[in-house]
């Protein structure tokens, strides 16, 4: 069928391929096999049916799996693009804006994987053939991988691969040694580092030496093994001019950090980076799964007023709201009343995760522990947060899978944002300030990260 004689128009064929997309989270073996279908209709379905099909190139190793299932899914694809190539079709990688393996097994099943010679062959291809990349993520085994360890041919397919003109950001987790330099010559701006150790014995006592010459850097995602505070084992900054100020140069355009939380010592942690970015505008604290006693021997207020160009500051709790001896709602409260707010600050992000289950007919099925949320709502209008006019309060519901039972995701928003008069009626009610809602529903077993839940 040719676009001119189309019975439709190509932007409602368009919608239509989308719209299946959406329902993605809710059984996603059937709506791949849909798009699967829709892709051999015409050229009008292929071309919207492969945006989303290989949109995001996803490559997992499941724990406890063989790494031979991953070994095997690298050479079909690589299969793929090559009888398309030799169809004349254009490439299946020419969609692909996301590029994401995760090897959840052993760290040997690891080192297989990384140094499959079709895996640095797929990656180059996609250095050759895709216009719409900007996102690279590896994530290690539960071991780090040891970058020096793997094959030449997996690094240099990786560096060409992050040279890529569009690419710009890069997610990297549990992997040792990465090369210092990493960045160079890339027009990345964005990376999130988590469990990574960078390598450079020149400068490795210095802080920020593992994105020297950096400065297109615009946002950072980091823990605390982001070599960026000063050991007090080193000599004073001024004695290291001046490669010391192109150090901190290069993050003179960073304006957005987020930072992962695992233990008390991460506020002071996080009050070293903050204090070394002269533009940062936005600040987002993220709570682990493993952080047990976030605020023993806190003690002190936490001086964000110090950062005169804050604008958002986000506080983000990963674990469920009603895990744990105290719930991640009265630790973020305690959080709130330590604060020194500074005048700039324009915008508050409250990020939560709540388990719930039908028939979601009572205000508990959508905000359990209304004591604790009230608390908050006080807390939201005080004085101490009087500079703050949007509160945005963002929510994950893990529920049970689509099926036996029907899920209509319109009706829980529409009940959950009815609820919100009776939780905050503060804010609601408060002339100065707004109070926004972004909720999103995973079904149980899903991997939920609000690291990623857009902030």
């Amino acid at each position: 069928m040719s676009l001119e004689n189309a019975v439709l128009p190509l932007e409602i064929l368009e919608l239509i391929l989308d719209e299946i997309e959406r329902s993605r989270q809710y059984n996603e073996k059937e709506v791949q096999e849909t798009l699967q279908t829709c892709s051999f209709v015409c050229y009008a379905f292929r071309s919207r049916a492969y945006r989303h099909l290989f949109s995001t190139l996803q490559l997992i190793q499941h724990p406890f799996s063989s790494p031979s299932k991953l070994l095997t899914k690298l050479w079909d694809l690589r299969e793929l693009v090559h009888a398309g190539h030799q169809l004349g079709l254009p490439s299946i990688l020419h969609y692909t804006r996301s590029f994401q393996l995760v090897m959840d097994g052993s760290v040997f099943d690891a080192y297989a994987i990384l140094e499959n010679e079709d895996l640095a062959r797929i990656m180059r291809i996609l250095c050759k053939y895709s216009s719409v990349l900007h996102t690279i993520a590896i994530a290690g085994s539960f071991i780090p991988i040891f970058w020096p360890d793997l094959s030449r041919e997996f690094q240099e397919a990786f560096r060409d691969l992050t040279r890529v003109p569009t690419v710009t950001t890069l997610r990297l987790n549990n992997i040792s040694g990465v090369p210092a330099n990493i960045l160079h010559g890339t027009n990345i701006d964005h990376v999130k580092f988590h469990l990574v150790k960078s390598f450079y014995p020149m400068l490795a006592h210095w802080p920020f030496f593992c994105m020297f010459h950096t400065d297109q850097l615009r946002a950072l995602d980091i823990d605390y093994t982001f070599p960026i505070a000063q050991p007090s084992n080193v000599e004073p900054v001024e004695e290291l001019d001046p490669l010391f100020s192109q150090v901190g140069s290069s993050f003179s355009g960073v304006k957005s950090l987020q930072y992962t939380f695992y233990h008390p010592e991460d506020f002071q942690r996080l009050m070293n980076v903050a204090s070394s970015l002269p533009s940062l505008e936005s600040v987002v604290i993220n709570y682990s799964n493993s952080t047990s006693s976030l605020f023993e021997g806190l003690g002190y207020d936490v001086p964000f007023d110090t950062l005169s160009s804050l604008r958002t500051l986000g506080i983000c709790h990963k674990s469920d709201i009603a895990v744990g001896i105290r719930s991640p709602l009265l630790k973020v409260a305690d959080l709130l009343t330590c604060i020194d707010v500074p005048p700039s600050l324009e915008t508050l992000i409250l990020g939560f995760v709540v388990r719930t289950t039908p028939p979601w007919l009572r205000l508990a099925e959508y905000f359990p522990e209304p004591k604790a949320w009230g608390l908050l709502d006080k807390l939201l209008v005080s004085e101490r947060y009087s500079s703050v006019r949007s509160v945005q309060l963002r929510l994950q519901y893990v529920t049970l899978p689509g099926k036996p039972w029907s899920f209509d995701e319109d009706v829980f928003l529409r009940r959950c944002w009815a609820c919100l008069e009776d939780v905050f009626p503060l804010v609601m009610s408060s002339k100065t300030k707004t109070l926004e809602v972004d909720v999103a529903v995973f079904p149980l077993g899903r991997n939920v990260d609000i690291l990623d839940f857009g902030i």
